[in-house]
């Protein structure tokens, strides 16, 4: 099982929001007030509807949901996984029967100085084969790495100079020079590059528009 929605917060009015704030659960209620800026509140309302939305179509209603020691959320009843990320004005959430991580970034200028500090020479080469172009890959594959990060659980503890990616055949993955056992597909929402990652290559074809 494999699910994969987004929703994009550029239309949502302050009456939408609210009506989005009426669906959820006190615990992420109270992340959503947590948040400063309202595009902040707006992005963290909309990721936490997506959630309810795909939970609830597996019969989950307000689930019990906990952190684990690094600050993942999980569900406290196990079997069903999800994560969450968002950018720009776009929110996404995974859910799945496997461990799962998801990511997505806004496609934004990226200088050669950061892509070489934070990349292996390979993934350098790779993002920086053409100056046409470099900002995309260069996005692409931060997500991928991120996903990665997200679906260990380990947070800041594994930082992405640690997880190596392929992005060209044969796709794969590395922690400390190691291959992993994860699998990992990309969607492209034009200006955003979305990657999910996982033990279970399940992934859905594609990634489903839900609107706030």
């Amino acid at each position: 099982m494999f699910k994969l929605i987004y929703a994009d917060i550029c239309d949502l009015s302050q009456t939408g929001f609210e009506r989005l704030c009426k669906t959820l659960p006190t615990q992420r209620l109270k992340k959503v007030e947590g948040q400063k800026q309202v595009k902040d509140r707006y992005l963290s309302a909309a990721a936490g509807y997506l959630l309810q939305t795909a939970l609830n179509e597996l019969g989950l209603v307000n689930p019990d949901i906990c952190l684990n020691e690094h600050g993942k959320p999980y569900l406290k009843e196990g079997g069903v996984y999800f994560n969450l990320s968002h950018s720009g004005t776009i929110a996404v959430c995974a859910v799945s029967s496997a461990e799962v991580g998801v990511d997505v970034q806004q496609v934004k200028p990226v200088s050669p100085k950061l892509v070489k500090r934070v990349c292996t020479e390979k993934e350098y080469a790779f993002v920086m084969q053409e100056a046409n172009g470099a900002d995309k890959r260069f996005c692409r594959l931060w997500a991928v790495k991120e996903s990665v990060i997200k679906c260990s659980g380990k947070g800041l503890s594994l930082s992405p100079s640690r997880v190596g990616v392929n992005l060209s055949p044969p796709h794969r993955i590395t922690i400390d020079g190691v291959e992993a056992n994860l699998y990992y597909k990309e969607y492209d929402l034009g200006g955003y590059a979305v990657a999910v990652c996982s033990a279970c290559e399940n992934f859905s074809p594609d990634i489903n528009k839900i609107p706030v």
